[in-house]
């Protein structure tokens, strides 16, 4: 609902204007229009003197073609404005094909029809031998009239060159070829997802295995260092005053600057410690 369809066919029977582009109707092409509410200008007369002096034959001839839509011995006598809904669409219908209009346009054709009007009419239809564009929620009767599909959908039109049934058989194959289309990307996606993520901890395992051997080595580092520094101490503290004035002083400035190299070293070590432990939390 509210697609445009009906749209469409009031464009074509220039009852309005397209916003846009261009309607062609072939030089061939005669066109009888059957809407939903059928109406006549003379409805005080019979059936058959309508249908006679409208077309100007003879009553004869007149009951001739009426039998063909099932209008025949009395019924011809009725007046129109007697008539039903479905007896009037039927008399237009009969009309139209008198006419011998080679496109026949119809709005919810089946709309306010008795049983046997709307069988009339499907019958009619499909012994009709022009083209016939209609439009319809009636799906038994688009199931039994229609060749091809005309879809409607996010304002674009497609044509599918099928009848009801065969038109569902291939949206539901338009269906399932999407759902594989999008499992094969959900596929796809979850494959490349997975070799991010196993980068990813290949990545982290390679910095965790680099954060444990630079802590070892800081380690390492520290002990060497610790035990220079224990060494000169020991030179310091001993001989001193046998010692050289500079190689004292040079013995001394080592000292000094090996304690400050540990004392970052030891706040670089507690550093990477507390990095290890937050892995393992």
């Amino acid at each position: 609902n509210g697609t445009g369809k009906s749209t469409i066919l009031k464009i074509i029977l220039k009852e309005i204007e397209p916003d846009s582009g261009d309607v062609k109707i072939g030089s061939n092409v005669k066109i009888g229009y059957l809407s939903q509410e059928v109406s006549f200008d003379n409805e005080d007369v019979s059936i058959v003197d309508y249908f006679s002096y409208y077309y100007g034959i003879s009553l004869r001839e007149a009951r001739r073609e009426l039998a063909k839509i099932l209008f025949t011995g009395e019924d011809v006598f009725k007046r129109i404005s007697t008539l039903s809904g479905g007896e009037k669409s039927r008399l237009k219908l009969g009309m139209l094909m008198y006419e011998n209009v080679n496109t026949l346009i119809l709005d919810e054709p089946t709309n306010h029809l008795d049983i046997e009007s709307r069988e009339v009419l499907e019958e009619s239809l499909i012994n009709y031998e022009g083209t016939l564009l209609f439009v319809s929620h009636d799906r038994y009767f688009v199931d039994k009239i229609s060749t091809c599909i005309g879809e409607l959908e996010n304002k674009e039109f497609k044509l599918y060159n099928f009848d009801y049934e065969g038109y569902k058989q291939e949206k539901q194959r338009i269906l399932e070829r999407r759902q594989t289309e999008y499992a094969e990307i959900k596929k796809e996606k979850t494959v490349s997802q997975n070799k991010k993520n196993m980068l990813r901890k290949k990545e982290e395992q390679k910095a965790k295995e680099k954060v444990k051997r630079d802590y070892i080595k800081l380690e390492n580092s520290i002990l060497e260092t610790e035990n220079k520094i224990i060494e000169l101490e020991n030179v310091l503290n001993s001989n001193s005053d046998e010692c050289d004035l500079d190689k004292y002083n040079n013995i001394y400035n080592e000292y000094t600057f090996l304690k400050d190299e540990i004392d970052k070293m030891y706040s670089d070590l507690e550093k990477i410690h507390i990095e290890i432990e937050g892995e393992y939390d």
